[in-house]
């Protein structure tokens, strides 16, 4: 849960780190809460926080909260997730396909894919997206 998370974090990162196993340390899908209680307990805080975030799901009180503390927001999915769209109910390309998406695309001569990382890269994110597929990622390269 929450409070614990936040006391495991705490305590793993700051023995790593007195250690030297590690200089910094990051967590992964950590809310304002979690981010909260470590705070409360002066532990020490997270270099990166990688959280989903994409046109259809984006918390962007999390991203200023994050930055507030000089936490890297790192985004992982921003083209979007299999369980993620306007219907909510499974699968779907509509990210890729959106109206205003495509016009964009259509207007900058670039892909759907790369109008969607440059609107997030513009809000000053850490991009973290994915492919097996040589072409996506040089598509990826030139967004």
């Amino acid at each position: 849960g929450g409070l614990a998370t936040s006391i495991e974090f705490s305590t793993s990162s700051r023995g790593s780190v007195r250690a030297r196993w590690a200089s910094a340390m990051g967590v992964s899908n950590f809310e304002q809460t979690h981010l909260q209680d470590i705070l409360d307990m002066k532990g020490l805080l997270p270099a990166v926080n990688q959280i989903e975030y994409h046109a259809y799901w984006h918390e962007d009180d999390l991203v200023a909260y994050c930055r507030n503390l000089s936490i890297v927001f790192n985004t992982y999915a921003p083209l979007g997730t299999p369980d993620w769209g306007p219907d909510h109910r499974g699968w779907n390309s509509t990210l890729l396909d959106l109206p205003l998406i495509r016009r964009l695309s259509q207007k900058h001569g670039k892909s759907s894919a790369q109008v969607l990382l440059r609107w997030a890269w513009h809000k000053g994110l850490v991009l973290n997206p994915r492919s097996w597929n040589a072409d996506h990622m040089a598509e990826i390269g030139r967004a």
